[in-house]
């Protein structure tokens, strides 16, 4: 359910990857980085909060993407965030994704993302899926 969320999240707003995962457990910076309290729910959907993009780098505007409910769908981002958000214990200063593990959570890193992402085009025999990077969701699809 994870791997959906990141996905829904992922391609929605078109953000490039650096603004959703991050490139090492220890590089997290809730001051530039998505946090919990980075997502509001209202009665139309979501509204996520980006503090820095690459547009957007010295904290000069915020930049707020909303993501509104597809009802009956299963690619709902409303709808798949409600349901995952409580399956991880956070605060609202922690990062908006993290894995719980048998150590506690962790950071959401691109290598894990990229790693989790290429299963499911694998499985889908995709011939190439080794060579996906990640970079390609910003032009607005996965190539």
């Amino acid at each position: 359910m994870h791997a959906v969320l990141y996905l829904l999240v992922y391609i929605f707003p078109m953000a490039r990857l650096a603004n959703i995962v991050h490139s090492s457990r220890n590089s997290f910076d809730p001051r530039c980085n998505l946090t919990c309290r980075d997502v509001v729910a209202n009665e139309h959907g979501l509204i996520v909060t980006f503090h820095s993009l690459k547009t957007i780098q010295f904290g000069e505007c915020k930049y707020h993407i909303p993501l509104l409910c597809l009802p009956s769908s299963p690619l709902c981002p409303v709808s798949t965030f409600q349901r995952m958000f409580p399956l991880v214990p956070t605060s609202p200063q922690s990062a908006l994704f993290l894995l719980s593990g048998p150590r506690g959570c962790t950071l959401l890193t691109k290598h894990r993302f990229v790693g989790e992402f290429r299963c499911p085009l694998s499985a889908a025999g995709v011939s190439n899926a080794f060579y996906f990077q990640g970079h390609s969701f910003c032009w607005g699809a996965a190539s």
